[in-house]
């Protein structure tokens, strides 16, 4: 149903900044129509301080699969349409041994729920979500040097 709903906001053409995000006084939109560069960047960010906070050894942790994905929690107001990042983390425990790869996301302004999740609650979010762009932006999270953030 959610996957019905933004394909059928997709296909009317809705460009405006930030739909259920208020966009920046002068911000413009990007290559994407719906959401700008910034705002794009500002989640990435977001979503990589949230990583570092809660997996337990961020400086190892790998990543695949990272995409900016269009949710929208409330099925009753189909205006407004979120940003979030989804993709897959596999990172040390206190063994110090990989878990494997599970699944992740996170939304800065999603309302109503948790706005972050790793493992079968992400899974669920993530696989009906829609991409934004074709881009993947695996290695805007990867640790290490910060400089492109």
């Amino acid at each position: 149903m959610l996957k019905t709903i933004l394909a059928a906001t997709a296909l009317l053409g809705i460009t405006s900044p930030a739909l259920g995000q208020e966009a920046s006084a002068g911000e413009e939109t990007g290559s994407n129509g719906l959401f700008s560069d910034e705002a794009i960047t500002r989640e990435l960010v977001a979503t990589r301080g949230w990583l570092e906070t809660s997996l337990l050894d961020y400086e190892t942790a790998r990543f695949r699969d990272v995409r900016v994905v269009l949710l929208s929690p409330d099925r009753r107001d189909r205006g407004k349409i979120y940003l979030a990042v989804c993709g897959m983390a596999n990172a040390r425990n206190r063994m110090g041994g990989y878990i494997g790869f599970k699944d992740f996301y996170f939304g800065s302004h999603l309302p109503g729920y948790t706005p972050s999740a790793f493992g079968v609650m992400a899974t669920e979010v993530c696989s009906r979500a829609n991409r934004l762009n074709a881009v993947d932006y695996t290695d805007r999270l990867a640790p290490g040097d910060a400089a492109n953030d």
